[in-house]
C-alpha cells in the first residue's frame, strides 16, 4: 500500500509539474512542440547549451506555415507571432490592449547604448546608489568601489547551478525553503543589509532628510507615507 501512494503520488507530480503546464497551447488549438521536445529546448536553456535567441529560432521554424506558435518560458506560456499582418495588428491597432509597453528609443539616443555600454551600466550604478541608498558614488573613476562590486555580484545568474537555483526558487518556493536555498550569496545579502541598516542609523541620529528610496521607508514606518491623489 505504501509503495502504491508513493507511485501514485510520483505520478500525479509528474503530470501537473511536467506535462500539464505544457499542453496549454494545445488545449487552445495553438501549434506547439510536444511534451519531449519542450523538455528538450528548456533543458538547453538551463544546461546553457543554447542562448535563448537559438531556443526560440527552432521553435519558429518548426512550424513554417503557421501565422503562429505556442512555446514556453520555464512554465509561463508565450505567444510567437509569425505572420506580418497578424504583428501589425496587435503592435499597432490592438496596441492599447496589452500592457507592458516599452519606451521607445530615439535614432539620437540609441547609438550610446552600443559604443558605451559599461560606461551607462556603471552610470546607472551610481543614480540606483543615489537615490535608492542615499549614499555617493563614483564608478567611472572608482572602478573597484564596493558598492559596484556587489551590485555587479548580485545581478550575476550566470552558470547552471544559478539557474537550477532561481528556478526552483521561483517554481517551489517551499521546498527552497526547506533546502535553505538563497537567490543571492551571504556576502552580497549582508552588504546591502548593513548599508542600509547604517543609512537609517546614521539618518536619525543626524536628522538629515533627504528625498529617496530610505527615505520614503522611513516614513512608511512611521506611518506617515501620504500619496497624491489624481482624478
Amino acid at each position: 500500500m505504501f509503495w502504491i501512494a508513493i507511485v501514485l503520488g510520483l505520478v500525479t507530480f509528474i503530470y501537473f509539474i511536467l506535462i500539464k503546464p505544457f499542453q496549454y497551447w494545445e488545449s487552445k488549438g495553438v501549434p506547439q512542440l510536444t511534451i519531449l521536445r519542450v523538455w528538450y529546448e528548456s533543458a538547453r536553456g538551463i544546461f546553457q547549451f543554447a542562448c535563448q535567441a537559438e531556443i526560440i529560432k527552432s521553435v519558429y521554424d518548426t512550424f513554417p506555415g503557421s501565422r503562429y506558435v505556442g512555446g514556453y518560458q520555464f512554465f509561463k506560456p508565450m505567444l510567437f507571432l509569425k505572420d506580418p499582418d497578424l504583428i501589425k495588428q496587435l503592435t499597432v491597432k490592438d496596441f492599447d490592449h496589452f500592457l507592458d509597453h516599452n519606451q521607445p528609443i530615439s535614432e539620437e539616443i540609441e547609438p550610446i547604448f552600443g559604443k558605451k555600454p559599461i560606461s551607462i551600466e556603471r552610470f546607472a550604478n551610481d543614480v540606483i546608489a543615489s537615490t535608492a541608498f542615499g549614499i555617493a558614488c563614483d564608478s567611472l573613476k572608482d572602478r573597484e568601489n564596493e558598492y559596484y562590486l556587489m551590485g555587479k555580484k548580485a545581478t550575476n545568474f550566470r552558470g547552471a547551478g544559478t539557474v537550477i537555483k532561481f528556478i526552483l526558487l521561483f517554481m517551489c518556493p517551499t521546498l527552497s525553503k526547506l533546502l535553505g536555498l538563497k537567490l543571492f550569496h551571504k556576502s552580497v545579502s549582508e552588504f546591502f543589509l548593513t548599508l542600509v541598516k547604517t543609512n537609517i542609523e546614521s539618518r536619525k541620529k543626524n536628522a538629515i532628510v533627504r528625498p529617496d528610496m530610505i527615505y520614503l521607508l522611513m516614513e512608511a514606518r512611521k506611518g506617515r507615507l501620504k500619496h497624491e491623489k489624481s482624478d
